[in-house]
């Protein structure tokens, strides 16, 4: 008798009876190979050897099914803690032969643990490419993790790291499967959550045995309910609560690309939210956050460009969905053009020029006008008007459509001549224009 025949009698018992393994050798041979994951006395922690031997008994679902579960996480702690080429390399081969519904059990244990910097590294060094893990677990995993940020049960950024990075991992398919289970059109929060505990809590009890896999939740259901989830983004924190409305609006930036667009899930209440909270924060990087989100909500159909427009003719009947977001763009960035605010000019300009992604190039210039005349009234007003204009024109002139967006606030802007010699507008407008030099008629020939 071989001596891999011999290992298996003696896991297995003379009879193969399915019961023997998990009773009689089940921990004993779970209690050794741990022991070669720690140091003892002069031996180091071999991992290898460990993955090795593992693999090696997955040809016997009778006695893999029930080890990998208990094997699982102190082999990927090891290697985590110590991520040498080779100890992964071993490490990927017993994880690229495992059963895609055990590793995702297991990492759904995980999350409970608070283990987000692990998760994160799982999804960069190992294959997730696996059509399984594609279109069941990884949409379940993401779904949990975002309704536990959504009720502040998880905390920390490293979860909305996570969250993109699995993003990024679903195919088109994700969203389209009607195979599988449905939990109703509410949607409720707390139904997915119980429904995912549930569900990876009968893949771990069925460790072992030969059952069929729990039905994981329909494509279109996660569809649904990750639009509903998308569009409470940008609402006000309640006091005491951290606030992580940057993370969900980059979240939600990158999830536009990726995530179809839902007639009945259209994501219109996240500018009405982003208005109102973009108003309440200060930061540079948050306001640049909104105004990426909202162009990719644009680009890609989760908002119509129709909704920027104002209406004409207000009809009382009708509900007014007019958003006034790229005024509020328009008033902040136009603030962050502040001679003393050098970091952000040159992004300020690329933002409002982005404006006429969705935005006529006639509607940016008269925002920018009406900036430059609210900003205008005091003597002290209108040498910073004159100011921040000059760093608008330094950075735009030479831009596409120049004269299309400049030509009003230029001629506000030359207006101030008409004051008094002493005074700080017209003295800002004469330094502006002397500040161009001979190369004064390269820029008017844009104007003609």
């Amino acid at each position: 008798m071989s001596l891999n025949r011999r290992l298996y009698v003696w896991l297995l018992g003379a009879d193969s009876h399915s019961s023997y393994f998990p009773k009689y050798a089940l921990r004993p041979l779970t209690h050794a190979l741990k022991k070669l994951l720690i140091q003892q006395g002069n031996l180091t922690p071999d991992p290898i050897r460990v993955s090795k031997t593992a693999l090696a008994l997955l040809d016997k679902w009778e006695i893999g099914g029930y080890l990998m579960p208990e094997l699982f996480t102190p082999v990927m702690e090891t290697v985590f803690a110590k991520p040498d080429a080779s100890i992964l390399s071993s490490a990927r081969a017993l994880f690229d032969s495992m059963d895609p519904a055990v590793i995702w059990a297991e990492l759904f244990s995980w999350i409970e643990k608070g283990r987000a910097v692990m998760l994160i590294w799982v999804v960069d060094k190992f294959n997730l490419r696996e059509e399984e893990m594609l279109v069941r677990h990884v949409p379940q995993v993401l779904l949990y993790i975002l309704c536990l940020l959504r009720h502040n049960l998880l905390q920390g950024q490293d979860w909305f790291v996570l969250a993109r990075k699995l993003i990024h991992l679903l195919p088109s398919r994700a969203f389209t499967s009607s195979k599988g289970v449905d939990l109703g059109a509410e949607l409720a929060d707390m139904d997915f959550t119980q429904f995912a505990r549930e569900y990876y809590g009968k893949v771990s009890s069925h460790a072992g045995i030969d059952a069929a896999l729990p039905e994981s939740i329909r494509g279109t259901y996660f569809h649904r309910h990750l639009l509903k989830i998308f569009r409470s983004v940008g609402t006000v924190p309640e006091p005491n609560v951290h606030d992580y409305s940057l993370e969900w609006t980059i979240l939600l930036g990158e999830a536009a690309r990726i995530t179809p667009p839902l007639p009945d899930f259209r994501l219109l209440p996240v500018l009405d939210n982003l208005n109102q909270n973009i108003n309440e924060r200060k930061g540079f990087q948050f306001l640049g956050a909104v105004m990426d989100t909202t162009n990719a909500l644009v680009k890609y159909q989760h908002v119509g460009k129709d909704v920027f427009e104002p209406p004409t003719t207000p009809v009382a009947s009708q509900p007014n969905h007019f958003i006034s977001l790229p005024e509020t763009f328009v008033r902040l960035l136009w603030r962050n053009l502040d001679p003393h605010r050098a970091a952000y000019h040159v992004e300020s300009v690329t933002y409002i020029w982005s404006l006429t992604s969705f935005l006529p190039s006639t509607t940016v210039e008269q925002l920018v006008a009406n900036e430059v005349e609210r900003s205008s009234h005091t003597e002290g007003d209108k040498a910073q008007t004159c100011g921040r204009f000059s760093v608008l024109w330094k950075h735009a002139v030479d831009r596409s459509g120049t004269a299309a967006i400049l030509t009003k606030p230029m001629m506000l802007v030359l207006r101030l001549l008409k004051g008094e010699g002493s005074s700080s507008g017209r003295m800002g407008v004469e330094r502006w224009l002397a500040s161009l030099g001979n190369s004064a008629h390269r820029y008017t020939l844009k104007f003609e």
